[in-house]
C-alpha cells in the first residue's frame, strides 16, 4: 500500500540489532563519557553566545540545554554507526 514511500512489507524478518552490541566496552565507555562532556559544554557555549536578554525568558533559558542533550544523544548515535559499519559482520 506505501511502496510508493518505500515501505514494504517484507516477510523475511531481520533479526534486530543491539545498541552497541558488537562494541568493545572501552569505546561504549569513552562515547558515553564524550556525550556528558558535550551535554555540559554545548549549553556553556550556547548561553555565551545568546544574549543576556534570553535568560529571562522561559523558552529561552531553557534552549541551551536542549540544544546540548539534541548534540549529545545525536553524537552517540553517530558514534555508535560509525563502531558498526566499521566493525566486519559476524
Amino acid at each position: 500500500m506505501l511502496t510508493w514511500l518505500g515501505i514494504k512489507n517484507n516477510t523475511q524478518e531481520q533479526p534486530a540489532r543491539q545498541f552497541f552490541g558488537r562494541s568493545k566496552k572501552k569505546t561504549v565507555t569513552l562515547t558515553l563519557i564524550g556525550a556528558l562532556w558535550l551535554l555540559w559544554c554545548v549549553p556553556v557555549v550556547v548561553k555565551a553566545l545568546l544574549p543576556e536578554a534570553w535568560g529571562n525568558d522561559p523558552v529561552g533559558a531553557v534552549m541551551p540545554g536542549l540544544i546540548g542533550i539534541l548534540v549529545a544523544v545525536l553524537m552517540v548515535m553517530v558514534v555508535e554507526r560509525l563502531d558498526w559499519d566499521k566493525q566486519p559482520p559476524r
